[in-house]
């Protein structure tokens, strides 16, 4: 996922300007990466499986709970990374920090009791359970911090 170097600097210099022209900002961003990440998931859903056996062979014929769930992680780290970014441009470090060393905590529990028995889909629910702990998180933060900032406009 890559977004343009100019849109980072705009919603900078909104983020010093406005808090909420900001946050407006941010949350047609948002929108903007659901419609694309619907798209996504229909083609993952119906084509993905067919996709992967094409390029990497038959012995792939069978994964199709793994396709799903990797359809369900592709919006955890597509979000993840999106409020990541707002975080960065509010100056939000600490918070930052501190919410990727609990998700890095709990992929190491995770992954000691859920992969060694589940294997590729164990490995899936870990990723789907940290990213989904780390999105919870900053939107957290970033609710903490809207309603924070709110209040001096």
């Amino acid at each position: 996922m890559a977004i343009n170097e100019g849109v980072i600097a705009n919603l900078s210099r909104e983020s010093m300007a406005s808090i909420r022209k900001f946050y407006r900002s941010f949350f047609k961003l948002c929108i903007m990466f659901s419609v694309l990440i619907i798209i996504g998931e229909i083609i993952l859903i119906l084509y993905g499986n067919d996709i992967v056996i094409l390029v990497y062979g038959s012995e792939f014929i069978g994964l199709e709970r793994e396709m799903i769930l990797l359809g369900v992680l592709l919006v955890f780290v597509v979000y993840s990374k999106i409020l990541e970014m707002a975080l960065s441009i509010l100056n939000l470090y600490k918070q930052l920090v501190f919410i990727q060393m609990l998700t890095f905590v709990s992929t190491l529990v995770l992954s000691l009791i859920v992969i060694i028995p589940y294997g590729l889909t164990g490995a899936f629910i870990v990723a789907i359970i940290t990213l989904s702990l780390m999105v919870a998180g900053q939107i957290g933060v970033l609710n903490h911090h809207w309603q924070h900032q709110g209040q001096f406009e």
